[in-house]
């Protein structure tokens, strides 16, 4: 019988065992990092998003709380769209107001409430917010 001496070879691992398991890991770094890119780069777009629509929210609130404080009259009202229109209740957060003007619920009705509705919208995300103030 022939013997062999195995002393020698036991000690550690070949070039061609360190080559392939550097190419393993190395193929699925580069799935990893596709699988979970997008996820990582895109996870702050709902806080951001979030953080508009508070601003949005806030800036509604002030003029909310301007026509609550006010007799909640005709009178109130215009003076409430001519305060938006000339820009009190503008945010520096990028908002504008889309639309400030009176509005008909139902045309057959006499004697109807004034509607103002207003609606304000972020410049970046698009958000919108709208609110109908009614006179009493």
């Amino acid at each position: 019988m022939i013997a062999f001496n195995t002393k020698g070879r036991d000690r550690g691992f070949s070039l061609l065992e360190v080559i392939l398991v550097l190419v393993i890991a190395a193929v699925l770094g580069v799935m990893l990092y596709q699988f979970f890119g997008a996820a990582f780069t895109q996870s702050t777009a709902p806080v951001l998003r979030l953080q508009k629509t508070h601003e949005l929210r806030r800036a509604m609130e002030a003029m909310t709380a301007a026509y609550e404080s006010s007799d909640k009259s005709l009178a109130a009202l215009n003076t409430l769209q001519a305060e938006i229109d000339n820009g009190t209740y503008a945010a520096a957060g990028g908002q504008v107001v889309v639309e400030n003007a009176f509005v008909v619920i139902d045309p057959t009705v006499a004697n109807e409430p004034a509607v103002l509705k207003v609606t304000i919208a972020d410049n970046e995300s698009g958000e919108g917010l709208t609110v109908l103030f009614t006179s009493q």
